[in-house]
Order: C-alpha cells, then structure tokens, then sequence
C-alpha cells in the first residue's frame, strides 16, 4: 500500500469524527511517513509498521465516543460470556486483524454479511463495526500487564465466523499473528496474512490473491476455479495451489515446499525456491514460465507435446534433469535456472 491509499483510507474511516482530530491525525501520520522515508524506509514498509487504517481509526473512534454502537460492539465493554451474533448491510469490503483467533470466513444464507465471535469473554476485546462500507473485525485477548507494563498477550479462545453474501465482489482482507484463516465457498479477492497461523482456501471464487505466510502454511483448493492473478509467498510454511486455470501468477518459498498443480497456466508464472522444494503440475501453458531454484528442488510435469522453448541455465552444485523436447521457436518460454538445488523436467 502506497502512502496515498493509506491516508485515503484512514481519512474514509475517520469521517464520523470532528474535522479538527481527523486533520490532526493525518498530520501525525504524514510525518511518519516523512520521518520513514528519510530514514531509507519504503512506503510498504511504514505502512506495514503504522498496521490497518481500519485499526487506527477503530482505536480513534473509540476513544473519542464516535462509534456507531448500531454497527459495533466490545466485549470489553460489558460483562459478556457467550456468543456474539451481529448482522450488517452496505458492506463492500472486509478488513479482519486477529492476534490469536481461528477465523472462518463462510457463504451467507440471507445475502447480509454477519460475524459471529464464539466463545468471547470480557477477557477478550472483539470489535465489529460498520466503517462506512468497510466490515472492520478485531479480537485482542487480554493483555497480561506488570506495573502497567504490557508484557503480552494472552490466549485467545475466541472463534471468529464471517458470512459472507454470494457474489459479493469486494475484497477480504485479513491478518492474523497466531490464529488460523479459512475460506470455503465464498467469493471475493483475498488479501491475507499470517505470521504462525496457517491459511486454508476451498471453493472460493475470486480474480485476485494476495496471500502470505511467515511459518504457517498455505493451501489454495481453487480446483474448479479460474483465477486471474495469484501472488503467494511463503516464508517457512509449505504452500499448496490446485486450480482449473489460472493467470498472472507469482510463487515464492523460502523454505517451505511448494505444490502447484492447475489444469491450465494462462499467463506468465514465476516461481522461486530458497531452500524449499517445487513441485509444478500443468497439462496448458499458454505464458512463460520462469522457474529460479536455489537449493530446494524444483520438479516439473508438463505434456509431452508442450510446445515450450525451454532455456536451462544450470551452474554451481546443482543438476538439471529435462525429458521434455521442446520447442525452440514457441511463443512461450520455460526458463530453468539452479544453483544448488536440482530441477527434473519430465512429460506428463
């Protein structure tokens, strides 16, 4: 995210306070990012240190008395134990942040979006509100203090369900530092972030993906599904792709494997492995492929007849396998590059 669409973002969630706090808030946040910047930091960068503008706002708009209590509630506000079920209309997109909760996000039965917090105590802070269109949801487990010192968090028991309407177009965005995120059977671009959690996705329709995982791992079950672009990465944790189609798409393993396997490659694909394996699935190629392997192991399986021009560049320790002909005036290039982890390239 830019420095642009995050105050663009923050100024939309702050509308409901006073003019004077929004300006002083945006200018706080603009020297921020003047202050990153001059200390060799990148936009991305700041913006992923400032967090959602969702949370800041929310933050705000609670402690100025702004929030729409019609669209929000705090179970550190109240003397609560149980399940929480709320119903909310005009949503058009969704932002979740999530310290230690599972959240699910699952297909709405009465086209309303809802979020039902399960098993919320007043230990737990969990926070649903309607920001002008934006469903924004926390859950905060209780925070263990000494002398009025945060030390950390504690565990949260809280399972966190959105709805979600059918057809819904806008964007599910969610980010979770130990917590699990699922979807089944919903729709909607994804834009999700684990740091220990994993990530799992089954049925879901969208045309974009963003998803990233530090140790957690990832699995994408889009087998019926076409997706237009797919932007993975995995840091520790294992990835697994399975589509009928897909587009533009970017696979990146530091140490985790990776698992691709989709009916049809119908754009550029690239994908790079540190220390990971790659295992790589297609029965069409209709772009280049661009395949970078350090010292995981990258394995591939296309048809026989692919017409592919594949370019192998092998050096350091690894070795490179090809059982596939090729077709050194194709279109499309397969590119294989190993440094010290080995590449197999063979027929279907």
């Amino acid at each position: 995210m830019t420095k642009q669409a995050f105050i663009h973002e923050l100024k939309t969630a702050l509308s409901q306070v006073s003019e004077s706090v929004r300006d002083e808030i945006i200018s706080d946040i603009s020297e921020h990012f003047t202050v990153g910047i001059s200390q060799g930091l990148s936009e991305e960068d700041i913006c992923r240190s400032l967090g959602q503008p969702g949370t800041i706002a929310a933050q705000v708009l609670e402690e100025t008395g702004s929030l729409p209590q019609q669209h929000s509630y705090s179970t550190s506000q109240a003397n609560h134990k149980g399940d929480i079920d709320m119903t909310f209309a005009g949503i058009s997109s969704v932002r979740a942040e999530l310290e230690a909760s599972k959240l699910k996000f699952l297909p709405s039965h009465n086209g309303e979006f809802r979020v039902v917090f399960q098993g919320a105590t007043s230990d737990d802070t969990c926070i649903a509100e309607n920001l002008n269109g934006v469903l924004f949801v926390s859950v905060k487990p209780k925070q263990n203090r000494l002398f009025g010192i945060r030390l950390f968090a504690g565990k949260a028991n809280v399972e966190t369900t959105i709805y979600v309407p059918s057809q819904f177009m806008g964007e599910l965005k969610a980010k979770s530092a130990a917590g699990s995120i699922s979807a089944t059977d919903t729709t909607g671009d994804l834009v999700l972030d684990t740091a220990a959690g994993s990530i799992k996705v089954n049925g879901h329709s969208c045309a974009k993906a963003r998803i990233r995982s530090a140790a957690g791992s990832i699995k994408l079950y889009l087998a019926d599904k076409f997706i237009s672009e797919a932007d993975v990465s995995s840091a520790a944790g294992s990835v697994t792709l399975e589509a009928r189609e897909t587009g533009w798409l970017d696979v990146k393993s530091a140490a985790g494997s990776v698992k691709v396997n989709v009916n049809k490659l119908g754009g550029n694909t690239k994908i790079k492995s540190a220390a990971g394996s790659v295992h790589l699935k297609a029965n069409e190629v209709a772009g280049d492929i661009d395949i970078d392997s350090s010292m995981g192991s990258i394995n591939v399986h296309l048809p026989a007849d692919i017409d592919l021009h594949i370019d192998i560049i092998k050096h350091g320790m690894g070795s490179i396998r090809n059982n596939l002909h090729g077709n050194r005036h194709a279109k499309h290039t397969l590119r294989a590059t190993s440094s010290m982890g080995s590449v197999n390239i063979n027929p279907l």
